[in-house]
C-alpha cells in the first residue's frame, strides 16, 4: 500500500516523504497513513480538524482539491494526446481505405498476370535465383542495370570462392520483399532479341508487368539503379504517377546525372559518331574492362554495348523538353551539400542535398514526394558528385548523396560493390518497412 501512496502523491505533483516507521505504522490507522503520504508528511494536518456532518473533513477536502489540481493539468495533457493519436489514426484508416480503393480501381486496369509468365520471366529472370520468389510479398524492389551489364548484378551472389552474400537479397528475404531485376534485350537468355530503341520504350513494356506484381504488394516498392539504370528508373516512375500508382518509399540511383542534363553538358560523346576505335575510347572511360575488347569478346559485345549507350547518349526525358533546363539547375547553381564521414575506416561520404527548383517544376511537373539515396564514385571520370546531386531538384522530400570509392563500374568491384548494397540496404530498411 506505502508504494502505491507514493505514487499518488508523485502523480499529484506533492512532496513524497520518506515512510513511516515502524512504530508510526503500527500506531497510526489507515486514514492516518494516506493523510501523511497526501500532506507530504504532515499525518496530523487534517485529523485535528473535527469531521463534518457527513463525516469529511474539510481540511482535507481543501487539500484534495490542491492535490487535484497537478492531476488534472496531467488528465488534461493526457487527453490531448489522446485526441491527437485518434486522429492520426483516423487519418491514417482515411489513407489506407484511399489506397485500397486507388488500387482496387488499378486492378481492373492491370488484371494479375503473375511474375512467372513468359514475358515476366523474360524481364527478370534472376528472381528464382535471388531466392525471393516469395508467394505473398510484403513489398517490391526494382531493380534497373547500367548499359552493358545485366540483371545478374542485382540477383546473382557468385558461387564458390567467389561468393559474396548481398546485403540487399538478405534484407529482401528476411523482409519477404520481392526483388524483380530488369533485364533488357540483348544479352543473356535475350541475346537474340532486337534492342529496344528508347528509354521510353523499355518503360513502356514494363509497366504492365511491374503494375500487377505492385499491387500483389499492396503498392509498397522501391527503385535501385546504377547508370543508364537511373534514366530507365525515371521514365518508369513517370508512367506509374501517369497511371495513378503511389510513389515508392524511397529510390536509390547511382552513377548517373539528372534526367534533364542539357546535351551540351553531357560528359560523353554519341556512339553514331564515333568509329570502332573511337568507340572503344569512349567505352574505355567509362571504366569497361579491357577483357571486353579482346579479339574472342568484342564482336558480342560491341553491338550490345552500342545499343545500350544509344538509349542514354540520345535521350530525351518523357516530362519535359531538355531545353527547359539552362544549365545545371534552374538557378544555374548545384544543389549545395554538407559533408560528413559515414564512418571509420570507411572512405564513403554522405552528403544532404537540399532541394530547389528544378526542371520537373519548370515544366509544370509535379515534384516527387518520396526520398532519394544518391551514389556516386569516386573514381568515376564521367560522373561528377554534382551532377548525380541534381536530383535533388527532382523531390520535395530528403535527399542524401554517399562516395563510393570505386570507378564508375563500382557494382562490379567486389569490395565498392559491398559498400554500395550496405548503403542501398539501409536506405531502403525503415521507409520500405513501414
Amino acid at each position: 500500500m506505502l508504494q502505491v501512496l507514493k505514487e499518488e502523491a508523485e502523480t499529484a505533483g506533492a512532496a513524497v516523504p520518506d515512510d513511516p516507521t515502524d512504530e508510526q505504522l503500527e500506531a497510526w490507522t489507515e486514514d492516518k497513513i494516506r493523510q501523511y503520504y497526501a500532506n507530504g508528511g504532515n499525518p496530523g494536518a487534517a485529523a485535528a480538524i473535527p469531521p463534518t456532518a457527513n463525516g469529511s473533513h474539510p481540511a482535507g477536502k481543501a487539500a484534495g482539491i490542491a492535490a487535484a489540481a497537478m492531476p488534472a493539468e496531467h488528465q488534461q495533457a493526457k487527453q490531448q494526446q489522446q485526441q491527437q493519436q485518434q486522429q492520426h489514426h483516423q487519418q491514417q484508416q482515411r489513407q489506407d481505405i484511399s489506397l485500397a480503393e486507388q488500387l482496387s480501381q488499378l486492378s481492373l486496369r492491370f488484371p494479375a498476370t503473375g511474375v512467372h509468365s513468359a514475358a515476366s520471366r523474360a524481364w527478370f529472370p534472376g528472381l528464382a535465383l535471388s531466392k525471393t520468389d516469395v508467394a505473398q510479398p510484403q513489398a517490391v524492389v526494382l531493380c534497373f542495370h547500367s548499359s552493358g551489364n545485366a540483371e545478374d548484378m542485382f540477383t546473382s551472389e557468385g558461387t564458390g570462392s567467389r561468393r559474396a552474400p548481398s546485403p540487399l537479397l538478405e534484407l529482401c528475404r528476411a523482409q519477404r520483399w520481392r526483388l524483380l531485376a530488369a533485364q533488357l534485350p540483348g544479352r543473356g537468355l535475350r541475346a537474340n532479341e532486337a534492342p529496344l530503341e528508347t528509354l521510353q520504350e523499355v518503360a513502356q513494356q514494363l509497366l504492365p508487368l511491374v503494375a500487377p506484381a505492385l499491387l500483389a504488394a499492396g503498392g509498397r516498392y522501391a527503385l535501385v539503379a546504377h547508370s543508364m539504370g537511373c534514366w530507365a528508373a525515371f521514365e518508369l516512375l513517370l508512367l506509374l504517377r501517369q497511371a495513378g500508382f503511389p510513389e515508392p518509399a524511397v529510390a536509390c540511383l547511382s552513377a548517373m546525372p539528372w534526367p534533364h542534363i542539357p546535351m551540351h553538358q553531357r560528359p560523353w560523346r554519341q556512339q553514331r559518331l564515333l568509329q570502332e576505335q573511337q568507340f572503344k575510347e569512349e567505352c574505355r572511360g567509362w571504366d569497361i574492362s579491357d577483357v571486353v575488347f579482346s579479339a574472342g569478346m568484342w564482336g558480342m559485345y560491341q553491338p550490345m554495348l552500342r545499343a545500350d549507350f544509344k538509349l542514354f547518349d540520345e535521350y530525351e526525358p518523357s516530362s519535359s523538353s531538355s531545353s527547359s533546363s539552362n544549365g545545371s539547375s534552374s538557378n544555374g547553381s548545384t544543389a549545395p551539400c554538407s559533408s560528413s564521414n559515414s564512418g571509420a575506416g570507411s572512405r564513403m561520404i554522405a552528403t544532404a542535398c537540399s532541394v530547389h527548383n528544378g526542371p520537373l517544376a519548370d515544366s509544370g511537373q509535379r515534384l516527387f514526394s518520396f526520398p532519394l539515396r544518391l551514389f556516386w564514385g569516386t573514381q568515376d571520370r564521367r560522373v561528377t558528385r554534382a551532377m548525380v546531386q541534381e536530383w535533388a531538384s527532382y523531390t520535395s522530400s530528403t535527399c542524401t548523396a554517399t562516395a563510393v570509392d570505386g570507378n564508375h563500374l563500382f557494382p562490379l568491384q567486389p569490395a565498392a560493390k559491398q559498400q554500395w548494397l550496405t548503403h542501398v540496404a539501409a536506405a531502403l530498411s525503415e521507409p520500405l518497412a513501414q
